[in-house]
């Protein structure tokens, strides 16, 4: 009989802590999901940090042409901040597409070293703004941008640098 009552004993603390043990599992594994949802929160929020590093990055040392007046008939087109690679300059028709005939290449343009001088077109004037040249390059990492260069009044003004995209042959790491 007191075998028995040890047994049954025996068998009630066996299933209390297995029943302890099984609580304590399932309160660790919903704990565990809980802190892997905010460590993929953490992970996303550090992704985008990351990416706005890299464009921050990208647009301080991306290449830059500036233009400087020389004379009241040409201007000065220079490069600034990093190296220009496969640079293309058209001279623009009166509606600012590029005139295919009038194409200059240059494979790799030198910040502050490369100074080109640059006319203003004859047959158009007056104080309306125009488009004149497109300037299209790729910087040393593949991505491609443009600028453009306006006229008004016999002056000349450029844009800011836009991004075209990635260049054909460039291998995008992930």
């Amino acid at each position: 009989m007191l075998t028995d009552w040890i047994q049954a004993i025996s068998s009630a603390l066996y299933t209390l802590i297995t029943l302890f043990g099984a609580i304590y599992i399932v309160r660790t594994f919903r704990l565990q999901a809980r802190i892997n949802e905010q460590q993929r929160l953490v992970n996303a929020q550090q992704a985008t940090l990351n990416s706005l590093s890299l464009e921050k990055h990208r647009r301080e040392i991306r290449p830059e042409f500036i233009v400087k007046s020389c004379s009241a008939d040409s201007f000065y087109l220079i490069l600034e901040n990093a190296i220009a690679l496969r640079v293309v300059l058209f001279e623009t028709d009166s509606v600012g597409k590029d005139i295919e005939n009038t194409m200059e290449i240059y494979p790799v343009w030198h910040p502050n070293k490369n100074a080109s001088t640059l006319g203003f077109p004859k047959d158009r004037g007056g104080n309306m703004e125009m488009e004149i040249f497109n300037i299209y390059f790729h910087d040393e990492d593949g991505r491609q941008y443009s600028q453009t260069i306006s006229m008004e009044s016999r002056k000349a003004f450029i844009t800011f640098p836009k991004l075209q995209g990635l260049a054909a042959n460039t291998v995008v790491k992930s």
